[in-house]
């Protein structure tokens, strides 16, 4: 029995594919590969970074659905079809989504899939397909080391991804996140999370978790565990764990060079619509850039617009307060409803959005706007997310930011390194 994964490029865009270089591991792959059996050969192929091959013989393809990957992904599917070849797929858009989902594939895996691909593989051994795999609660995630060797000889960016843990227990109503995992978090044992480290070779790590924080004493037990390995890392983590110094300074004296922060907004009453309250605003943001600022950690933030009561000027505060904190990286972003979150469902209800499915409507480019903000024209929108981001990213910014830093050699040369790198990029 041959399977082929495929990992797939996002839909919308024409550019070329980027070099393997610049890409990261999709972890996803490695998991699979983890979780299949001897007796199936398991084929990965990269869509962002190589060609498919349509024509190759395989018994069925497996597709990993985002939101942003949906319309390639769904042209990817018919292809095989076409060929006669069973095609499932899974991941988040196909867990929300799954009925559309299923006009494009012959089964579709809703939910994690730690408990039900054992179960597909072997119903496709037996030839016996069902059309929905449902996982009906949180799997363990204990024991699970994904197999790297699936990728290869692929040099991608030397960065390693790892999972420590899986979801969030928080309710951001933009979040397809919190939505697909119903509020909840699955922790991975810290013995697992260190062999597999160790078994990577690598020095610098990205840990996946939508939250690294989540729970926080685990968090300062995984990172007093981390020390001893002498790594680099990054992760994603929320200001109700970065308030707290302890964890912090234990972040740091783990190897931590900085994190990501959604911070959403400067508003408290934006922050109360999309149910991310617990951020509390503007002076809890200024403590939690002192503690890092004190820890030498580098933090990057996102924000959203497009709120009731965004004006010219809330934008003018949020740059100011990025300029002012040296974040070392910001999202300008506008508020972006996928679907199956309470966003989307209230965008829709009243009437918003713009297309009813943005991900597949050949009219809608990606980046677009694509619902009718209360406080301003979509395309006035538009325009002001690019503004700002040109502004924060100018070369005088940048160098400004870089060298009123206070804190380590490090921290200023990779401010002032990479900023260049994202306005270059265009991040």
């Amino acid at each position: 029995m041959r399977l082929l994964f495929i990992q797939p490029e996002i839909g919308h865009k024409k550019a070329k594919k980027i070099k393997v270089s610049w890409a990261m591991e999709p972890l996803v792959a490695a998991q699979l590969k983890a979780l299949t059996p001897q007796n199936v050969e398991f084929i990965f192929v990269d869509d962002r970074v190589e060609n498919i091959d349509y024509d190759i013989s395989v018994d069925v393809v497996a597709i990993t659905v985002e939101a942003y990957t949906a319309k390639r992904a769904y042209k990817i599917a018919s292809e095989f079809k076409n060929r006669g070849i069973k095609v499932v797929m899974g991941g988040v858009h196909a867990t929300l989504c799954p009925d559309e989902v299923l006009e494009h594939a012959d089964s579709v895996m809703v939910g994690e899939s730690e408990e039900t691909w054992e179960v597909f593989i072997q119903d496709l051994l037996d030839n016996n397909l069902q059309r929905i795999y449902k996982s009906e609660h949180r799997p363990k995630l204990d024991g699970i080391i994904p197999d790297r060797s699936v990728y290869g000889k692929r040099k991608y960016f030397p960065m390693k991804l790892v999972e420590t843990s899986r979801g969030c227990a928080f309710a951001c109503d933009f979040c397809s996140v919190g939505t697909m995992y119903k509020r909840s978090c699955t922790a991975r044992p810290i013995e697992d999370v260190v062999a597999e480290i160790k078994a990577t070779k690598g020095k610098w790590f990205f840990f996946l978790d939508d939250n690294i924080g989540a729970d926080i004493e685990r968090a300062k037990a995984l990172f007093k565990a981390l020390k001893p390995l002498k790594i680099k890392w990054t992760s994603q983590i929320s200001t109700h764990a970065l308030i707290d110094e302890e964890l912090v300074t234990l972040m740091r004296e783990s190897g931590c060079i900085g994190a990501l922060v959604g911070f959403e907004s400067l508003s408290i009453q934006n922050l109360k619509f999309v149910s991310k309250q617990w951020n509390e605003g503007e002076n809890k943001y200024q403590k939690v850039m002192d503690i890092c600022r004190k820890n030498n950690l580098i933090i990057s933030g996102t924000f959203l617009f497009g709120y009731e009561a965004d004006t010219k000027e809330t934008f003018d505060a949020v740059l100011d307060f990025a300029n002012r904190n040296h974040l070392y990286l910001v999202g300008f972003n506008q508020i972006m409803p996928f679907p199956g979150t309470p966003l989307y469902a209230r965008m829709q209800n009243e009437g918003l959005l713009v297309y009813d499915k943005w991900w597949l409507d050949s009219n809608n480019d990606f980046g677009e706007v694509v619902f009718n903000p209360k406080c301003m024209d979509r395309f006035l929108l538009a325009e002001y997310c690019k503004e700002y981001k040109k502004r924060f990213y100018s070369f005088g910014a940048i160098v400004k930011r870089a060298f009123t830093l206070k804190g380590s050699l490090f921290c200023k040369g990779a401010m002032l390194t990479n900023g260049i790198i994202a306005k270059i990029c265009d991040f």
